[in-house]
């Protein structure tokens, strides 16, 4: 029963993970994202 908790904690954690890098890569802006790279690469 504690081993179930467990492994039913650590995919909530690993969920919430996920979910929040697509919400990020959802939200990202072509044309920020194409200038923050020009940057890195010009210094």
């Amino acid at each position: 029963m504690a081993i179930e908790l467990i492994v039913l904690g650590v995919f909530i954690i690993l969920n919430a993970f996920f979910a929040a890098s697509e919400i990020a890569l959802i939200s990202l802006n072509d044309n920020k994202v194409k200038k923050m790279a020009e940057e890195v690469f010009l210094t």
